[in-house]
């Protein structure tokens, strides 16, 4: 089985979940038509939902709207099965680390409050809902303790290694496409004639392709004229995509016909353009080298909840809610 999950998140959301729903609300609205428990402990809807919702993140980085919408019955599975293994883990830290020291707790107690809350709200919670949250914590440590026993044994890549993950993605280190670029903006008024506009935008292109100094045009007639229109260097994407588009289709020294956006309409000029080039090894080393790893201790930690799950009691039944 893959593991969509991040073991480095893991015993930090166990305990966040109860307390940051004190602070959000949840606009999930997926029905869960079974109830789960996991060796006699029963898996919360929220603890779903919120993996629901962290995969759901992710995978927007990656996918468009409709590939959500095509995988979206395979990231809930994802995410109820995270969910189990969440717990199952959570259960074995016990079994290996039954105590914790109460000043930790207390410690990482007053973290979560800084982060999430204030000391009112700390004050004001109820006694019961205290536990809860100081029993959450307590597990995390315990898992932050199991991870690292876990994996205390999982290799450092080696530089060769390192290298060999370079050459094979080197299409995933490469700067962006950059390009310096200058524009003229303008929006005609409600009660302004569009084809007095349009014509008087001409006849600024027209200056602007007879006179070098595009800064001081641009000054005269844009309505944002900070710098002269400069733009200075940005790459694909720090623009809006009809921006973009234009753009980053003109060569050093073009003007751009007149085109619209949605906040108005753009007379361009591009100044000079950076084609994307490849990241040297040695900028990157460090992040592969953490890539790597954080992949072999991900990857052992999958070993060793598959390996928990062989013997655990999974039992679902119809939840009547």
């Amino acid at each position: 089985m893959t593991k969509v999950y991040n073991y480095v998140i893991f015993y930090f959301v166990l305990y966040c979940n109860r307390f940051s729903r004190k602070f959000h609300t949840c606009n999930n609205k997926r029905k869960i038509s079974m109830s789960i428990t996991i060796n006699g402990e029963k898996l919360e809807k929220a603890l779903i939902d919120q993996e629901l919702t962290m995969l759901q993140q992710r995978y927007r980085e990656h996918m468009s709207p409709d590939e959500m919408q095509n995988r979206e019955t395979q990231i809930a599975n994802d995410a109820r099965e995270n969910a189990i293994e969440r717990i199952l883990l959570a259960q074995e830290a016990r079994k290996v680390f039954p105590t914790i020291a109460q000043t930790e707790i207390d410690r990482e107690f007053s973290n979560l409050i800084k982060q999430y809350g204030n000391e009112e709200t700390a004050a004001n919670m109820p006694e019961d809902e205290v536990k809860k949250i100081k029993a959450g914590i307590a597990d995390s440590v315990r898992l932050d303790k199991y991870f690292k026993q876990i994996c205390k044994d999982v290799p450092a890549p080696t530089d060769e290694e390192c290298l060999a993950y370079y050459e094979e993605h080197k299409s995933d280190f490469q700067s962006a496409e950059m390009v310096h670029a200058s524009h003229i903006l303008r929006q005609p008024s409600r009660d302004e004639d569009f084809g007095m506009f349009h014509a008087e935008m001409m006849n600024i292109r027209e200056q602007v392709t007879k006179d070098a100094d595009f800064a001081r045009i641009a000054r005269q007639y844009s309505s944002c004229n900070d710098n002269g229109g400069d733009l200075g260097w940005f790459p694909r994407g720090a623009m809006v995509e009809s921006f973009d588009k234009v753009v980053f289709s003109l060569e050093p020294g073009q003007v751009s016909d007149v085109f619209r956006t949605e906040f108005g309409y753009h007379i361009a000029k591009v100044h000079e353009k950076r084609p994307a080039q490849p990241i040297g090894f040695e900028k990157v080393k460090k992040d592969i080298r953490k890539n790597i790893q954080d992949q072999r201790k991900n990857d052992e930690i999958g070993r060793a909840v598959d390996k928990i799950r062989e013997s655990a009691q999974i039992v679902e039944t119809p939840d009547n809610n």
